[in-house]
């Protein structure tokens, strides 16, 4: 169940980084989930699709890459739409590991997403 906070961690991070570039909406989410990660992708979707509803991530999709090292879970790139595509008008634009394309946003370098608090 500590994929609920997990997602809300997740939420937290990704809105703050697109009202900072101006972004109106979240379309992906890019993580890694290394083997210290402990997260079942499945349960962190359901939960995330109850977190995100009403807020600018509403109907952003998380993509998991799962990775050989010994690391927990990982924000690796968040993908958004501008006005433009918010009005329905282009496709989302995307982002590649390390950079920022048209349409995204890269999370602070090396950016882990934090265990929740207890009790949250």
């Amino acid at each position: 169940m500590h994929e609920a906070g997990i997602a809300d961690r997740i939420l937290d991070i990704v809105v703050a980084r697109a009202q900072e570039a101006g972004a109106p909406r979240i379309t992906a989410i890019h993580l890694e989930a290394g083997a210290l990660a402990g997260v079942s992708e499945d349960s962190l979707r359901f939960h995330w699709e109850q977190h995100a509803a009403g807020t600018p991530a509403e109907g952003a999709v998380l993509h998991f890459t799962e990775v050989d090292t010994p690391t927990d879970l990982r924000l690796v790139s968040i993908d958004v739409a501008d006005d433009d595509e918010a009005a329905g008008g282009t496709e989302p634009g995307g982002t590649e590991p390390g950079g920022i394309e048209p349409g995204g946003i890269e999370p602070e370098p090396g950016s882990a997403v934090p265990s929740p608090p207890p009790g949250r």
